[in-house]
């Protein structure tokens, strides 16, 4: 049994090892370190305590610091993982869309296998839409939300911050428009009705942008709903997924590209998949940008859209 003292002290030197292991986050290995004084300054601890725990991470092999004595000390190892569960001590999760299309699987393949690399235990979870994805966030169900860059810029409030943004098509390939018959082709589109799923954000700007002007009714349905509206002529448009819609849309339903118009309106911010975290977790931001390299996630994502490694998240 510890005394009142003795559980204050313990309390406050865990608060240090945590407060000390997200500074270490945000220091790259080549990096010099701030000076113990600063650091104990920073944190509010002595500069004895602050040098304990230092030396007891050096002991743990969670960095590596090179002392060079009035020259400073440099970081020259780190071990994301180990730093991640001394300043959390809690999986990290981020929220995907669903699995429904290799390109995701390949999203989540890397995504994992990274974070395993990093030693970072990482859960993944997959959720029907960004507004639903973000609102996991904010309700601190999970640490990251990944969607479309396009989606993380509208949908992102003041506590929000985009972490990392993958380039085009590493979230989806293309957009497209199907419908009915041939007369969703001409510029008049008045009298079509046009399914909207307004829990994506992509689905339902998208959709706004390219039938702006006409005079279209929406139905809201999940897009996932969109193949049965069109075959049974409850609808006549849907703007979805090319891939995921290639294995889903019943034959005879037509399909072409976005307007010219809409793509210069959204550039190419409905292909790239943007992780979105909450301002104030700097030891999130700091795991994830070490963990993940944009250019191996995406070779490893190439990978699994080849069929050269299986899918495993």
């Amino acid at each position: 049994m510890f005394t009142e003292g003795e559980f204050r002290e313990r309390v406050r030197a865990d608060e240090l090892r945590r407060r000390l292991a997200r500074t270490l986050l945000g220091v790259d290995p080549g990096q010099r370190l701030p000076t113990v004084r600063d650091l104990a300054a920073g944190h509010g601890a002595s500069i004895g305590a602050t040098q304990g725990t230092l030396a007891q991470f050096e002991a743990e092999g969670t960095v590596s610091v090179d002392r060079r004595g009035r020259l400073g000390s440099t970081l020259v190892r780190r071990s994301i993982g180990q730093l991640w569960q001394a300043a959390e001590d809690v999986p990290l999760v981020l929220s995907l869309p669903l699995p429904l299309t290799r390109r995701t699987e390949g999203l989540a393949t890397g995504i994992k296998a990274l974070f395993r690399q990093a030693g970072v235990e990482a859960y993944l979870t997959f959720t029907r839409g960004g507004r639903h994805r973000l609102m996991e966030l904010r309700q601190g169900r999970c640490h990251v939300a990944v969607m479309s860059a396009l989606a993380a810029r509208e949908l992102m409030g003041p506590r929000e911050s985009e972490l990392l943004e993958l380039p085009a098509g590493s979230f989806v390939l293309e957009h497209r428009v199907y419908f009915v018959d041939d007369g969703v082709c001409v510029e008049d589109s008045d009298g079509l009705r046009v399914v909207i799923d307004r829990d994506s954000l992509d689905f339902q700007r998208l959709s706004e942008l390219e039938f702006e002007g006409s005079s279209v009714t929406f139905v809201p349905a999940s897009y996932m709903e969109a193949p049965l509206l069109l075959s049974q002529r409850k609808a006549d448009a849907v703007i979805w997924d090319a891939e995921e819609a290639e294995s889903r849309m019943p034959a005879g339903i037509h399909d072409r590209a976005l307007s010219p118009r809409v793509v210069d309106r959204v550039g190419d911010t409905n292909l790239r998949a943007a992780f979105v975290g909450r301002s104030a977790d700097d030891s999130v931001a700091r795991t994830v940008r070490a963990s993940l390299s944009p250019e191996t996630l995406i070779g490893i994502q190439r990978e699994v859209l080849a069929s050269a490694r299986l899918p495993s998240y």
